[in-house]
């Protein structure tokens, strides 16, 4: 290998690695001690890195100084992960967005199921999209839920880089679900098993709810499908036969009687639970009452969320943003959320229906170009 391959080579490693890191050239070099110029250098393939300095570039960049000369031919390979509390995705996609490889696995919220079930599910999804390619190749992004708690940001990091990804990064659904606000100021509220609102103001960012289901959080797929089995469960001991839920419930559960499941239930964690909201949303449609009145609950506890994140606006309505597979656009609950707002915040609020795991992928590196608007 000449010294001109070398150059290209390197170039070429340090341009994909920072990208895959959302880091600047500016950035980069003020981490490093060099200029934005220096760092625009070696990435022309103009000059390569001192050798004093490359340790610490590796080291920044999460390679081996070797890695950083290896001959670069093959493309990079972008891995985004979704690791909801309901169910997980592993999209494995080339670098003009083309999905290459996917899996769709059982939640892994540690939260919910401890760091050992989480790790074994992530690895599982791992292998599977990445069957076949180099893992050298491939730069990731795991949004997990829960993954933001306690130690669980470190420890998932530390999981990720013994696998030898070119580029590992990993963070909370809000991390993956933020790119849908844009650029400025308001609220984003993330609905899924459960719902929290995240509320940007310049440079600060401040949580409302989502601290588990032990609190009384709501608005979401658990709490909807634990309102639908509790109203079965009510109907099966007061005899009322006629009730839409129980006999969807009972139909779901494949057994005689609701009550039966009930060991299920309790043991079957947020999953399962949330496997029951479809049914509040089927018997709604047949004109059920108490379907109604528990969606209605669900739009309500949405639309506080949306109601405190605008407090801190002090009086003026900042945008809102839904994101999540709960809120779709048209559907019924957006509807009823926007009827429980005042108008000024109804009229403010948006549904995004990029899926979190493009989200993901942006933060993997894969360039917004490629990022798909709805799958």
């Amino acid at each position: 290998m000449n010294e001109l391959e070398i150059m290209k080579n390197f170039a070429a490693n340090l341009r994909a690695r920072r990208k895959a890191l959302h880091l600047t050239q500016k950035e980069f070099g003020d981490m490093i001690g060099y200029s934005e110029k220096t760092v625009s250098k070696w990435e022309s393939a103009a000059a390569v890195a001192p050798s004093v300095v490359l340790p610490l570039l590796a080291s920044l960049l999460k390679v081996t100084v070797d890695d950083l000369f290896r001959e670069s031919n093959v493309p990079l390979y972008y891995l985004g992960i979704y690791g909801g509390s309901s169910w997980s995705e592993f999209l494995l996609t080339d670098p003009n967005g083309k999905v290459v490889s996917r899996a769709v696995l059982a939640g892994c919220n540690p939260a919910d199921i401890g760091l050992a079930k989480m790790f074994e599910i992530m690895e599982e999804g791992i292998c599977k999209v990445c069957a076949g390619y180099q893992l050298s190749e491939i730069s990731v992004y795991a949004g997990v839920s829960g993954g933001m708690t306690g130690e669980y940001r470190q420890r998932i990091s530390t999981f990720l880089k013994r696998f030898g990804f070119v580029s590992y990064n990993n963070g909370g659904i809000v991390d993956i679900a933020l790119p849908a606000l844009g650029d400025g100021d308001g609220v984003i509220v993330i609905a899924g098993a459960g719902s929290m609102a995240y509320v940007r103001i310049g440079d600060k960012l401040h949580r409302i709810g989502g601290y588990g289901f032990l609190f009384g959080d709501g608005g979401g797929t658990y709490g909807i499908g634990r309102s639908v089995i509790r109203c079965a469960l009510e109907a099966e001991t007061c005899g009322r036969g006629d009730s839409l839920l129980l006999q969807k419930v009972k139909g779901l559960c494949g057994t005689q009687s609701v009550e039966e499941s009930l060991k299920k239930f309790n043991t079957g964690g947020v999953s399962l639970i949330s496997s029951y909201a479809p049914l509040a949303f089927e018997a709604y449609r047949a004109g059920d009452a108490e379907s109604e009145a528990i969606l209605r609950e669900t739009a309500g506890t949405v639309a506080r969320l949306v109601l405190r994140g605008q407090e801190l606006f002090g009086g003026r309505c900042a945008p809102t943003v839904i994101v999540g597979d709960l809120v779709k656009r048209n559907s019924v609950l957006l509807s009823m959320i926007e009827e429980a707002l005042p108008k000024q915040c109804a009229t403010r609020l948006s549904v995004n229906e990029r899926p979190f795991i493009w989200g993901a992928l942006h933060m993997a590196g894969l360039p917004e170009a490629y990022i798909k608007a709805e799958s």
